[in-house]
């Protein structure tokens, strides 16, 4: 989400998210990383809080998804 809100659709081709996997017979690392602009330092400790989430939610506005005129909102949903 946060790379869909930072860049413009045309340039996301140039923003991937990368997932790079390696481990041996007893460790795996996992290793994600994007260009949506990070986790401010004075939240890191929060992220293992389940749903935590580092987005600011959709203003009336903007939250219209499943709303009764049949039009969707171009704003990405909170994912849980």
């Amino acid at each position: 989400r946060a790379v869909t809100e930072r860049h413009s659709l045309a340039d996301l081709d140039n923003h991937p998210v990368r997932v790079l996997v390696c481990g041996d017979e007893s460790t795996v690392a996992i290793r994600i990383s994007d260009d949506g602009g990070g986790i401010p330092p004075d939240a890191i400790e929060k992220v293992w809080c389940y749903l935590y989430t580092t987005a600011k939610p959709p203003s009336p506005a903007e939250d219209d998804i499943g709303s009764d005129d049949g039009h969707e909102s171009s704003v990405a949903p909170l994912a849980g």
